[in-house]
Parts: structure tokens; sequence; C-alpha cells
């Protein structure tokens, strides 16, 4: 009786110390935590507002999208790191502009009349791409990207890009890398890009940790983003930006150091005009994005049954992953 209540004790005693290491009332451990052959999926949901104005024309266009990931921990590094294999899952995603609509969902059957490109796209789901990431989650590079993202069809390039891969996993993750655990109402900043049509925007983000659950091990952060615009080399126009924010919030789970649910939304307004002393036949444009991701079992994705989340069509990368 007395070496099963030590036993019972020293249990405890570790479990006690396993929860004081993840979090304590007014402070918590933010870093990623990766663990070998670890699977997680996630669902994005995003929707896109755009309206365009010239002197002689008036453009608004909806495109809401949505997509499911799996995420596989293949290698865990010394540092932190971790080697992730990517795989897209489904791809849906409509749009609002009537004299270009398009309408696919990668989990149902294509009409190849209505939408010719769809085959190629689903052909590509499910293909593994190797994300080799920091100690902070970020992406460091990547291994087989060429493979997927050459065979996408070429209206649908924009959709992967190695620029969404980067901006997708850091979505995920809150880019926090400290020995020490963070205060609640501590503070810290990092920074990112976003593809946007003629350049991209840089994103100066400022993270609050706002709240600790520590029965459901979980953190509350909040990010509140000064953005620019920086145009490409190529492009011949003038451009200011008229107006810019973005804000967001996730939850963390603490115990396995990865998203539980971020939301965020993006407001940019821009005007373009031939040269910076001109505006005739410039035109204005509004972009809003909101954007919700989601930790989800796989039976959330409602893939086709013979999926299975698992199998990965001309897969090089890795080894056909459980479906647990």
């Amino acid at each position: 009786m007395r070496r099963s209540r030590i036993t019972e004790f020293g249990l405890t005693g570790a479990l006690v110390t396993l929860c004081a290491s993840v979090a304590t009332a007014d402070s918590a451990d933010l870093r990623p935590k990766f663990q070998k052959d670890r699977i997680t999926y996630y669902r994005t949901v995003t929707k896109i507002t755009q309206r365009m104005e010239t002197p002689r024309r008036f453009m608004e266009q909806d495109i809401n999208r949505e997509f499911g990931i799996r995420l596989t921990v293949k290698q865990v590094h010394p540092d932190g790191g971790a080697d992730l294999e990517y795989a897209m899952l489904y791809v849906a995603m409509d749009t609002g502009l009537p004299q270009s609509t398009l309408n696919i969902d990668t989990r149902k059957p294509a009409d190849s009349a209505s939408d010719p490109e769809f085959n190629d796209l689903s052909a590509v789901m499910n293909r593994p791409i190797l994300l080799h990431i920091s100690g902070d989650g970020k992406v460091k590079g990547f291994t087989g990207a060429e493979v997927v993202l050459e065979a996408l069809p070429r209206g649908m390039a924009h959709l992967i890009t190695e620029d969404t891969l980067r901006k997708d996993q850091h979505l995920r993750m809150p880019g926090r890398k400290a020995a020490h655990p963070t205060k609640l109402d501590g503070k810290w900043e990092d920074q990112s890009e976003t593809p946007f049509p003629g350049g991209k925007l840089i994103h100066s983000i400022g993270y609050t940790l706002k709240g600790i659950d520590s029965k459901a091990h979980t953190a509350e952060i909040v990010a509140e983003s000064v953005l620019r615009f920086e145009p490409a080399k190529d492009v011949r126009v003038a451009v200011s930006v008229e107006d810019a924010k973005s804000s967001g919030r996730l939850t963390w789970d603490l115990a396995k150091g990865e998203l539980v649910r971020s939301e965020s939304e993006v407001h940019i307004a821009l005007k373009m005009g031939r040269s910076s002393g001109q505006s005739d036949g410039g035109m204005s444009t509004q972009h809003t994005t909101k954007t919700t991701t989601e930790r989800v079992a796989l039976k959330d994705l409602n893939l086709p049954a013979d999926t299975k989340g698992g199998d990965i069509p001309g897969g090089k990368l890795g080894n056909k992953p459980s479906d647990e």
C-alpha cells in the first residue's frame, strides 16, 4: 500500500511539474513544440472583398476560399525546429463576379465543361511538401515544393506559392522563441510579408499575451499590425496607401505548442496613378481579407471516403501517415 501511494504521489508530482512548465496564472511558455510523427489537421476559410474604381468604371468582387491541410512532424531538431510534411487535402473556392464566375471544390466530382482546370487542380491535392521550420516556427526552406507548384494549372498558380506557404505557416505560429515564459500582458514583435497585386504588404506585427486558461492549457494572444505597401520593381505606376490596418486574435495550445484557432482581418486602400504627379486615369482599390484558421479532426474536413486524409498520389517525401 505504501509503495502504491508513493508511486501515485510521484505520478501526481510529475503531472504538476509538467503543467507548471506550460503555464502559471501570470505567465506561459509560448514556444512551438514539435513531436515526431504527430499529425494535425487545419481548416482555413478566407473571404476577400475587392472594390476597384476608375473614372469610367466601378467593379466589386467577392472571393470565398476554403482549404484543409495536414501537417505531419517528420523530424525534430535539437534547436527546437522541425521538418513538417505539408499536404493540402482540398480546396473549395467561388467568386462573386458574374462575368467570370468560378466555383470549384476538389472534394466533389468535377464538371470539366464548366471547370476546365478542375482536374489539374485536383491532381495536386494531397501531394507533400516538406517545410523546414526554425525553432520559432518560421519557414527556413522547402523540399519538394517545385514539384507541386509546377503541377498547378496556370490559372491557379497564385493559390499555392512559396510566399503563401510561408504566410500560412506564419499565421499558425505567433513567432515566439523566448527561453523564459511570457508574462501576462507581455508584448513582442514580428514581421511578415504578404503577396499583393502590384507588390507586397509588409506587416510589422505587435503581439500581446492577453489571457491564460490554466485548466484548458490555452493562451489568448491578440495581434495588431502596421502595414506598409512595397511596390514591385517592374510596376511603373505611382502607388499611395490611403488606409492600411490589420488585427487578429489567436488561441494557443500550451501543452502541444500549436495553434488552436486564429482570426484575422486586413484592410488596405490604395490609389494608383500614371506617375507621382498624375492621378487622371488612375484607379482606387480597396481590399478586405478576413481569415479564420482552426485545428480540426480529420472527419471535420468532409473528405471523400476513399481519401482518408492519408493517401499521397505520387508522393515522394514520406510514408503514408495514420488517420488518427
